[in-house]
């Protein structure tokens, strides 16, 4: 833009000298504001939650505006209105910059989950008499209220292998992989994570040894308050010398379904322990407890079944099986006797891995924000040598998907 020189002026004296000396003597104009900018301690805020807004005014030649007056809930200008913000509001009328240009007020945010505008202006005169208005603008986000209910299944592969009297040198071998899906509802402490933060609450779980749960979930229940069926498939192989040689003996898979028991499991901090002195793990560790109750319902409600097929063959000579097709028992437990991995080694002769968490950085993320579908990772071992008689391995991988529910 070419900008003239007054005549009449001392040499030298330009336009934009002119129309900085009218700036800086008068608080109400400015060149032109080239940047209005609105920034907000956090891009996502709980429902009514405060936080601190900084603007900042800066002029086309790069200069703060100081002692500049920020209007923060609307107004009107060349006869027309201009917007408030919406989904919340500044908890002041208006706002002045200081020597950098710089304001800070706080916004309140709104009640309804979504967008948030913060909108802001100020009204000045360019030096030559003309009447502006500049506009700044930030959005925020307005999340749910954390949800402490989630839907979700569980896929749970326990795979036990036992050897008499050892694996090294077996005269009776079992080789069984139980897989279970079931549909589960779960539950969080919302406040247990950001406990967990503070390091005189772990210092508390440190001292006293307290299982301090943070997740949990059973079975689910239909519409009408029944349990849902849990699915299982169990594949067994079992080997031994009753025909001369060591052999596969049996080959056989059970499929079947049953709401006469449930699932349920818990997740903890990880305490250490075994070694006489208990700790509690400094790296957000978890580990689980997986387990079934309920059994009894199965023996004591016809109501309450299982279902199912038992399909395979057994060898009954040398070099000839039969096949085996049954229906299972409607009484039948197809749930495991424990799986439950207590992160602890309890003799020389039984060393438990407890169930632990494949991924808990992002398993706190997602409880302290949780949107979409999140996966648990779990994964344990225990291990019994059981003095000559039997020797026993058991390895269990579990997923457990799961949503938020409003």
């Amino acid at each position: 833009m070419c900008r003239q020189i007054y005549s009449g002026w001392k040499h030298g004296y330009s336009f934009r000298n002119y129309e900085k000396e009218k700036r800086e003597n008068n608080r109400d104009v400015n060149i032109y504001i080239d940047k209005f900018i609105v920034t907000p301690e956090k891009s996502k805020v709980k429902k009514g939650e405060e936080i601190e807004v900084e603007f900042k005014l800066v002029d086309c030649d790069g200069t703060p505006l100081p002692g500049r007056e920020v209007l923060l809930q609307g107004g009107t200008f060349g006869g027309s209105s201009l917007a408030r913000s919406t989904n919340g509001r500044f908890l002041n009328s208006t706002a002045v910059t200081n020597d950098q240009g710089i304001a800070k007020v706080k916004f309140k945010s709104g009640i309804s989950p979504g967008k948030a505008v913060l909108r802001t202006y100020h009204k000045y005169f360019k030096p030559s008499g003309e009447e502006y208005c500049a506009y700044g603008e930030a959005e925020i986000e307005v999340k749910k209220e954390r949800p402490d209910k989630y839907l979700g299944k569980m896929k749970a592969t326990v795979t036990t292998h036992t050897a008499s009297p050892n694996f090294s040198e077996p005269v009776e071998e079992k080789k069984t992989e139980s897989t279970y899906f079931s549909f589960m509802e779960m539950q969080s402490s919302c406040g247990s994570i950001e406990n967990l933060s503070k390091p005189e609450f772990r210092g508390n779980i440190f001292q006293t040894g307290v299982q301090y749960p943070v997740f949990w979930g059973i079975t689910a229940r239909t519409d009408l308050g029944e349990p849902n069926k849990v699915k299982t498939t169990i594949k067994t192989k079992t080997y031994d010398e009753q025909f001369g040689d060591f052999q596969l003996f049996y080959e056989g898979t059970i499929e079947g379904e049953s709401n006469g028991y449930d699932w349920n499991f818990t997740v903890f901090p990880y305490l250490r322990q075994g070694t006489g002195i208990q700790s509690i793990d400094t790296k957000s560790q978890y580990c689980v407890k997986l387990y079934m109750t309920g059994n009894m319902r199965l023996h004591t409600d016809p109501k309450y079944k299982t279902t199912g097929r038992v399909h395979g063959r057994k060898r009954i000579d040398v070099n000839k099986f039969e096949d085996v097709s049954e229906t299972i028992d409607e009484d039948s437990y197809l749930g495991v006797a424990q799986c439950d991995c207590d992160p602890q080694v309890q003799s020389d002769e039984q060393h438990v891995l407890p169930l632990i968490m494949q991924n808990p950085r992002s398993f706190e993320e997602f409880l302290l924000d949780p949107e979409g579908t999140f996966t648990l990772d779990l994964s344990g071992r225990w291990y019994q040598q059981g003095g000559g008689v039997e020797e026993a391995e058991t390895t269990i991988e579990v997923k457990i998907d799961f949503t938020p529910i409003d």
